[in-house]
């Protein structure tokens, strides 16, 4: 029997909902653009053209269909576009609702499978497709399943407030011993506190000379951080700023900060959405080099939009969005402005003799001093003003952090669906973060949960637990299986593994260590995040 294709059942799905949808709107103003609608209106414009060149025959409709739609034509194809009101704004092309799901796709995969935001953010100078489509989108994407966060019930991190650029760095090392890639089992995440920009590096050890040789990179490029920030302890940190002196003996600045995780929560939740980009792109490039992937994602997480402060980190870094796109989204928008540049080939060119042009030559260059520091100056107030505004929202996104309140949960019945949050001590980084499953028993206000592989053993309370978007229809298996077997089951990996060795004189130098049996470093996981001799 022929598998089903996830895609297909997907596309089925995104466009039954969004038919229900339509339906209940069927009495709004707005409809829906399907192919006839458009070219009904394309017929319109058409009609109104051929009307406005007529002497008495002008109808307040033509004036309407003119002023709202025009058309546009590329390779012997027609479009409908908005009306632009001057050639400097963007031409956005209008979808037809029968090839929303492509275009969705991409662009889903093109910013790492994120939300709402960030794929409005990627369309909204190209293509127009409704907001109510996108987020029906988003919320039936089966991999988003995977990465869907746990409601929280009260405010977690108090985040810090970075004035500008390279006022605090904060760096992190992610572990991926338990998925490593070649001689790769660390990652560096060192992000500007301000901006939100962010750089990566794949790392074989997570020792201070090999942290801070990739730091000693970074610095090098973008100028070193006022205060260095890491939650991996004072003796981490302070190994790491003497390193740095060792290679680089001016380098004077740099303080370290105490471990103090409500201030170095903006990274932690940076690491977490790495992990989530990291598998979705491991799983659309059937890949599992995440340290080549990593900066791939580099650059999403970097170009994409970014809530907290309004724009992407690159424009807040920079002042302006970078100027090549990702090429699925950018090829539509090349073809539709050859029309354009196809207006500017029909004006006249008039021939020159050749002093004349080598006078207007040296004529440009005289002038172009002045010109040159114009721009400069423009260019510093641009990049001002986006790290202004970034720095507001930063602000904006604390207070709305304190006044969150806790969240409340309606009781789930047997047979519900749901998906199960799993803890961070159960998998690895590129483990997949729920589980999906069938309730099949409760007892004294905790759930057990069913999946295809077996019975999870575990009692889960109802916070730990989502309800999914679509239904679970996969055959439970009553094989008793561990948490960590499920999370196995469902990976690319083998699942996260650590120790819980007690103190002792030679601790986790043995093959009593699960980690030194495996020939891997304990983590933070690991015995309390005691020391040992295996780190």
């Amino acid at each position: 029997m022929a598998l089903e294709d996830p895609t297909r059942s997907f596309k089925e799905t995104f466009y039954e909902k969004l038919l229900e949808d339509d339906e209940r709107h069927q009495g709004s103003t707005r409809k829906s653009w399907t192919r006839q609608r458009i070219n009904d209106v394309m017929n319109n414009v058409k009609n109104a053209r051929v009307t406005m060149l007529e002497r008495g025959n002008k109808t307040s409709m033509s004036y309407y269909w003119l002023a709202k739609y025009d058309i546009i034509t590329t390779d012997g194809e027609e479009y409908l576009i908005f009306k632009r009101k001057s050639t400097e704004e963007p031409i956005i092309q209008i979808v037809a609702r029968e090839d929303y799901f492509d275009i969705l796709l991409s662009a889903h995969k093109s910013c790492g499978h994120g939300g709402r935001d960030k794929i409005v953010y990627c369309l909204k100078s190209k293509l127009y497709i409704p907001i109510r489509a996108i987020q029906l989108f988003v919320a039936l994407c089966p991999t988003c399943d995977g990465k869907r966060h746990a409601p929280r019930k009260s405010i977690v991190t108090r985040p810090i407030v970075s004035q500008d650029f390279n006022t605090r760095g904060q760096v992190d090392l992610i572990d991926f011993q338990s998925c490593p890639d070649g001689d790769f089992k660390w990652l560096l995440n060192y992000q500007d506190s301000a901006t939100k920009f962010l750089s990566l590096r794949p790392l074989k050890s997570k020792r201070a000379s090999e942290v801070a040789m990739e730091l000693m990179k970074i610095f090098m490029t973008f100028g070193a951080p006022a205060i260095l920030q890491s939650d991996n302890g004072r003796k981490f940190t302070a190994n790491i700023i003497e390193e740095l002196t060792a290679m680089w003996p001016e380098f004077k600045i740099i303080h370290g900060s105490p471990r103090r995780p409500q201030t170095q929560g903006s990274v932690e939740r940076s690491n977490q959405d790495l992990e989530n980009m990291l598998r979705m792109w491991m799983k659309d490039n059937k890949s599992t080099n995440w340290s080549v992937g990593c900066y791939y994602v580099q650059y999403q997480k970097n170009s994409s939009f970014h809530q907290i402060i309004g724009r992407s980190p690159y424009k807040a870094l920079f002042g302006n969005d970078p100027k090549a796109g990702l090429a699925q989204l950018e090829a539509a928008q090349v073809s539709v402005n050859k029309s354009e540049e196809a207006q500017v080939v029909e004006v006249p060119v008039l021939k020159k003799e050749p002093e004349e042009t080598h006078l207007m030559d040296v004529q440009v260059l005289l002038n172009k001093p002045e010109e040159t520091q114009l721009e400069a100056v423009q260019a510093e107030e641009e990049i001002s003003f986006q790290r202004n505004q970034a720095h507001i929202g930063i602000k904006r996104a604390a207070e709305i952090m304190i006044d969150n309140t806790a969240k409340k949960f309606k009781p789930l019945n047997v047979g519900s669906s749901v998906l199960i949050n799993v803890p961070k001590v159960d998998r690895g980084p590129l483990d997949t973060k729920n589980i999906r499953g069938r309730i099949v028993d409760f007892r004294n206000g905790v759930y057990r949960v069913g999946t295809k592989t077996g019975t999870i053993k575990n009692w889960f309370p109802r916070h730990e637990l989502q309800e999914p978007v679509d239904v679970y229809h996969d055959d439970i298996s009553d094989v008793p299986i561990s948490l960590s077997e499920a999370v196995r089951n469902e990976s690319m990996f083998r699942g996260f593994q650590k120790c819980t060795c007690k103190p002792a004189p030679k601790q986790c130098f043995s093959n009593r260590c699960a980690c030194y049996k495996n020939k891997v470093l304990c983590g933070s996981k690991c015995h309390s995040n005691l020391s040992c001799i295996n780190k």
